[in-house]
């Protein structure tokens, strides 16, 4: 069954409020109990006033970072507020719930930005300390997994500078390069640092981390 035909079998659902595509995934909203039907297509299911609540919690800045999102490392709540504004809404109920959602996101939530702003800072530090320790005892993989961490929350922060959504770090340092704020050749530099850990030139891993790290804070101090 193709995407359409998954979508005209699920408007039918008794308790579906809507439907949202993001691409290659569907996100189906549901109030009450349901039961999730078996398809073919890749199908995320989210209680919509869950959703409204973690929206509620972003618009006025009260974010839980403790449970976060494993494909993105974002908090939860952000992931309902990005899925709903990012985005195409395919089908929804006659009150149109995710329409009204999705007009309550037309701005970037400022409390949720200044949050945000301050977690990711706060977590590249402590992450920080740990990778310097890796490389004094030449642990390439402890070393390498810290500044994937690193360049996880570098990449927050970019993308919160810009007023966007991360949702999936799989190609987020690459979309990076069309965001107006961000370090020079970010890419093309976070894989070199990649590649001086990897192969224990840490002398050179650390130099790029630094120069990476300036040009980031030179942003945040510029524009948060």
């Amino acid at each position: 069954m193709d995407k359409k035909g998954v979508v005209e079998t699920l408007q039918k659902m008794s308790g579906l409020v809507g439907l949202v595509d993001r691409e290659t995934t569907l996100i189906a909203y549901y109030e009450g109990s349901i039961e999730p039907p078996i398809m073919s297509t890749e199908i995320i299911w989210r209680d919509i006033s869950e959703v409204k609540q973690g929206i509620n919690a972003c618009l006025v800045g009260n974010i839980d970072y403790q449970e976060h999102v494993a494909s993105s490392f974002s908090p939860k709540q952000v992931v309902y507020a990005g899925e709903i504004q990012t985005g195409f809404v395919v089908w929804e109920a006659a009150n149109k719930p995710l329409s009204r959602l999705k007009k309550e996101l037309s701005l970037f939530p400022q409390e949720m930005k200044e949050g945000l702003l301050n977690y990711y800072r706060e977590q590249v530090t402590l992450e920080l300390k740990p990778a310097q320790q890796a490389a004094l005892k030449r642990d390439s993989h402890a070393l390498v997994g810290n500044f994937f961490k690193i360049v996880s929350y570098w990449n927050h922060l970019l993308f919160t500078l810009n007023d966007r959504y991360l949702l999936d770090q799989l190609g987020a340092v690459k979309q990076i390069g069309s965001f107006s704020l961000k370090p020079v050749y970010y890419l093309v530099r976070v894989e070199q640092a990649y590649q001086y850990f990897a192969s224990h030139n840490t002398k050179l891993g650390f130099e790029e981390y630094n120069a990476i790290q300036e040009e980031i804070n030179h942003l945040l101090k510029e524009n948060s």
